[in-house]
């Protein structure tokens, strides 16, 4: 997982909280996590009851804070450093 930029305040912002739907997004990503499963905006949008625009929002900020990781498709795979493992396949 990317750390975040200690260096720069502004890349720090969303940590802080000040969002409200940047800590509902933190807080519904890592309940999926621990769940066992990834999770899109559409889905964050509906657990968090906001709007898909907001979820998209907050999960840009949190992702250049280094505080979740994306997959190629953009699915929350990683959030306050609990990642999601993909099943290993047999050999």
């Amino acid at each position: 997982m990317t750390q975040p930029n200690t260096e720069d305040p502004e890349r720090l912002a969303p940590l802080a909280g000040a969002d409200p739907a940047v800590g509902a997004v933190r807080r519904e990503a890592f309940v999926a996590l621990i769940a066992g499963a990834t999770v899109d905006a559409d889905e964050l949008a509906r657990a968090a009851d906001l709007s898909k625009a907001n979820v998209e929002h907050a999960i840009a900020q949190l992702h250049t804070a280094g505080a979740l990781e994306l997959d190629p498709d953009g699915r929350v795979t990683g959030a306050h450093g609990l990642t999601h493992l993909r099943p290993s396949t047999p050999s």
